[in-house]
C-alpha cells in the first residue's frame, strides 16, 4: 500500500476529466482461417527468442517498397509448446499456425519497445501485427465484406475474415502528482462501475480492478510509473512520476466483444456520427466510473430535496435503503441520482473516504507528448 496520506478529515474527492482521450489497444487476440492451407506450421514448435535487430524494415528491391525483414541467424529456438516471439526489450507474442489457421495474442504495440505508456489504435495494432506475420512467412489479418456478410446470418464464424477474441483499450490520465494519483485510488477504491453496482472493486494499494474474473469484460485503473519496467528511458519515468499517470484499462472478452459486433475488423474502422475513432467510443461505455462526481459540492445541504436526506443518512454510516422499504427500480433511481455527487450509495459506507468537504482533482486525459516514440526503433 502507498504511503502517501489520505485527505485531512478523510475528505472526498470530486474527480474532474477534461480534455481528449488519446485510447489505445494494450492486448490483441485475434486468428484468421486460411482454407486453402498450405501455410508454415508453427504448432507445438519452439519458443523464439529474438536478438535485438531480428526484425529489421528494408526496401524490397522488387517493388521498391519498404517492408519488415527477419534474419533467422538471429534467433534461438528452444522447445515450447507454442510459437512465442519475443522482442528485444523482454517483450512477447504468441504466434500459432497449423497450416490453415493463424493465431496471434499478446500487446502488440509493446512488442519490441522499451514502454508501453502510450500505443496504437486497434487497426494500426492489427497493421504491426501483419508485419510481424510477413517476417515470418504467414499470411495476414484481413477482412473481405463480402464474406463478412455472409458469415453474419451464421451461430459461428465461417468467413475468411479475422475474428477478434479479445481486445484490452486504454488510455492514460494525469491526476498531477504522486499523491493526489493514490489519493484517487483511494477515493475510486469505493466506486462500482455503473455494470456493477453493489459489486466492491478490489484494491491491491497502486490499483484497482473492477470485475475481476468475468468472462466478459474487467476493468483497472493503476499507477503507471509503478510497473515500467527495467528498460524504460528516464525520460519516461520521470515523465509518469511528474505527472501521477494513472491508467484505466478494460479487458474486453469474446462474449462481449460479439454483443457490439466487435469481432471483425470492419466495426473498428467505423467513425462516430461527433467523429469519435470507435476506440473511444468503447472505451468511454465502460470508463463512466472516471466521469462522475462533476457536480461538486461543499455542503450536503446543497443536495436538493429528499435526494440530500439520502445523502446525508449514508455519509452517517446508515443504509439509506433501510429508512423505507422500497424496491429495486427506486435503489438504482436514487443511485443514478447520486452518482454525480460522488456518492455510491450501493457500496459500503467508508468514512476515510467521505466527508462533507470535497477538493476537486482533475483527471486530465492525456496525449502522447512530441517526444514521445509509438514504435519501435
Amino acid at each position: 500500500m502507498s504511503n502517501v496520506e489520505p485527505f485531512p478529515s478523510g475528505a472526498s474527492i470530486a474527480l474532474d476529466t477534461v480534455g481528449a482521450h488519446d485510447v489505445f489497444c494494450d492486448w490483441i487476440t485475434i486468428y484468421q482461417d486460411h482454407f486453402g492451407g498450405g501455410l508454415p506450421v508453427l504448432n507445438d514448435g519452439y519458443m523464439v527468442r529474438f536478438a535485438a535487430d531480428a526484425f529489421t524494415r528494408s526496401v524490397d528491391l522488387a517493388t521498391g517498397a519498404l517492408r519488415a525483414m527477419f534474419d533467422a541467424s538471429k534467433a534461438d529456438f528452444t522447445v515450447s509448446q507454442r510459437v512465442q516471439h519475443e522482442g528485444s526489450f523482454d517483450t512477447r507474442l504468441s504466434v500459432r499456425c497449423d497450416g490453415t489457421r493463424v493465431e496471434l495474442s499478446g500487446n502488440v504495440g509493446r512488442f519490441g519497445r522499451r514502454d508501453n505508456v502510450f500505443g496504437l489504435p486497434v487497426l494500426e495494432t492489427i497493421e504491426r501485427a501483419n508485419e510481424i506475420l510477413a517476417a515470418l512467412g504467414l499470411s495476414p489479418f484481413s477482412h473481405n465484406e463480402k464474406n463478412f456478410e455472409q458469415s453474419r446470418t451464421n451461430s459461428f464464424h465461417t468467413s475468411h475474415n479475422a475474428v477478434i477474441t479479445r481486445v484490452d483499450l486504454t488510455a492514460n490520465y494525469a491526476a498531477g502528482s504522486r499523491q493526489d494519483a493514490f489519493r484517487v485510488l483511494n477515493w475510486m477504491s469505493g466506486q462500482a462501475t455503473q455494470r456493477n453496482a453493489g459489486k466492491n472493486p478490489i484494491n491491491y494499494g497502486n490499483g484497482i480492478t473492477w470485475n475481476e474474473g468475468s468472462k466478459r469484460h474487467y476493468e483497472k485503473l493503476y499507477y503507471k510509473a509503478d510497473e515500467l519496467g527495467m528498460h524504460v528511458a528516464q525520460e519516461v519515468r520521470d515523465y509518469c512520476e511528474q505527472n501521477g499517470i494513472l491508467r484505466y484499462e478494460v479487458s474486453i472478452k469474446s462474449k462481449e466483444l460479439a454483443r457490439y459486433d466487435l469481432q471483425n475488423m470492419v466495426t473498428w474502422s467505423k467513425v462516430s456520427p461527433e467523429g469519435l475513432r470507435m476506440d473511444n467510443v468503447i472505451f468511454g461505455k465502460f470508463s463512466e466510473v472516471l466521469t462522475r462526481n462533476q457536480v461538486s459540492v461543499t455542503d450536503l445541504g446543497q443536495i436538493p430535496g429528499k435526494l440530500g436526506l439520502i445523502a446525508r443518512l449514508y455519509i452517517d454510516g446508515n443504509n439509506p435503503y433501510e429508512s423505507q422499504p422500497v424496491g429495486l427500480s427506486t435503489r438504482r433511481r436514487w443511485r443514478a441520482k447520486l452518482l454525480p455527487y460522488g456518492l455510491d450509495i450501493a457500496q459500503p459506507i467508508d468514512v476515510t473516504r467521505i466527508a462533507h468537504r470535497v477538493r476537486i482533482i482533475e483527471l486530465q486525459p492525456l496525449a502522447a507528448p512530441d517526444w514521445y516514440q509509438r514504435t519501435a526503433a
